[in-house]
């Protein structure tokens, strides 16, 4: 189960930019409850070029929560939240390394009803063979009235027997497969489907006796298999950005975490930063180098699920490592003409082109110059006082400090001008 914000209103100034562009959901009065997913659509069509970082905590504890960034379309993501704890907690979301406007939001998770508040028993007796089949204990004690169904499918498509009755303060579902492979059994309170459902159970019979395996690991009893970290198969990243990954081992029993990253086409290990808090860690991993990367989350020497991971770190784009000089050396006035400086030394030679935009929306030519060591000298000369945007791309890519704001205050006269940069 989950709750899915709805995008709210353009609530920035058309054509803005950066983190003031990015479109999200108001989080005025959002209550989500314990074990729900909370999904946010986020529109980045509008904020330009650039990366999108998130993530959560519990205000007062500070634990971390599970987040999962998925790019849906072109200039969009989705953020799935799924809290640990009840409490406020705060969601921090940044754009090129600049919170978003209130960032970060406050929301309220509340104890789990109804169906939220059902789940699979978390002890040795949760699963196991029965007679003919296999039983699931359900805790169904913090959901108030209510009435559990449950419905079982298997790998033929067809409906497969299932029974439900109620042991104390519990309910038991007796599935009976009459052939091996996948199972999927669908769990409902109320009509609503409890969290984990459905829950998928490979089947085999070897000499008369069913012998199970649960597909979501979630839900297994011991050890590393009750480990939870967010999704880890879409990790993409590109060189010096970092990623950070929560990891509960609340389930998990007496034990010790272990994390490991290699370039496996370099060979080099990667530096894994690990932050804990009672039973919960935090892992900040940051690349170095370009490469095919294993990541390894091991519980007392054995994989957690998903484990290893596999992702590709690649080069940034070589507009990233092209850069406007900065500082009183770099800009100057002479003969009329406004001129700064750019350097494309770390990205190599390519095509440099800049165009300027007056204060009045009109479009001027600039001059380059190459200088020595891939150091160029952009210059223009003003017809007008007041703040002049020049966008300096590298193959068609705008660089770092680009576009640059001029603020002519006076026209040029001579060597002198006053202006002001940024």
């Amino acid at each position: 189960m989950g709750l899915v914000l709805e995008l709210a209103p353009w609530e920035v100034d058309a054509g803005a930019k950066g983190a003031k562009g990015v479109r999200h959901p108001s989080f005025d009065d959002v209550t989500v409850q314990l074990n729900q997913t909370m999904k946010i659509p986020i529109d980045l069509s509008a904020a330009g070029p650039g990366n999108i970082e998130v993530s959560c905590m519990q205000e007062k504890t500070k634990t971390p929560c599970p987040v999962t960034v998925i790019p849906t379309k072109q200039g969009a993501v989705e953020i799935a939240v799924k809290p640990l704890e009840t409490g406020p907690h705060l969601l921090h979301i940044t754009f090129n390394g600049v919170d978003l406007p209130k960032s970060p939001f406050r929301f309220m998770v509340e104890p789990p009803s109804g169906a939220n508040a059902v789940t699979l028993k978390k002890n040795s007796q949760a699963v196991k063979v029965v007679k003919d089949g296999v039983q699931f204990a359900i805790d169904c004690s913090r959901a108030g009235p209510g009435v559990l169904t449950a419905a079982c499918t298997g790998p033929d498509g067809q409906l497969v027997p299932c029974d439900c009755k109620k042991s104390g303060g519990d309910q038991l579902i007796t599935i009976k497969p009459t052939k091996p492979g996948l199972h999927s059994l669908e769990v409902m309170w109320d009509g609503q489907q409890i969290p984990g459902s459905p829950i998928e159970i490979m089947i085999n019979m070897v000499d008369g006796r069913i012998i199970y395996e649960l597909c979501d690991v979630l839900l297994m009893l011991m050890g590393a298999f009750t480990v939870r970290t967010p999704d880890l198969s879409n990790i993409q990243l590109e060189i010096n950005q970092f990623i950070r990954i929560p990891i509960d081992c609340r389930l998990a029993g007496p034990g010790k975490l272990q994390v490991t990253c290699k370039n496996e086409d370099t060979g080099t290990s990667i530096d894994c930063d690990m932050k804990k808090t009672g039973d919960m860690y935090e892992i900040t991993i940051k690349p170095t180098d370009p490469g095919r990367h294993a990541l390894n989350i091991m519980w007392d020497g054995k994989h957690i699920p998903g484990s290893p991971a596999y992702f590709t770190v690649k080069g940034p784009a070589p507009a990233r490592l092209c850069y406007i000089l900065s500082g009183a050396d770099h800009i100057k006035c002479s003969k009329g003409a406004i001129s700064f400086r750019c350097t494309t030394q770390e990205a190599g030679k390519g095509e440099l082109t800049a165009i300027g935009v007056d204060p009045f929306g009109k479009q001027f030519e600039c001059e380059i110059t190459e200088e020595a060591n891939l150091t160029y000298a952009v210059a223009f000369k003003p017809e007008v006082p007041g703040v002049h945007n020049v966008d300096v791309k590298y193959n068609g890519l705008s660089i770092n400090g680009s576009p640059a704001l001029i603020d002519i205050k006076s026209l040029p006269q001579g060597d002198e001008v006053e202006f002001h940069w940024s």
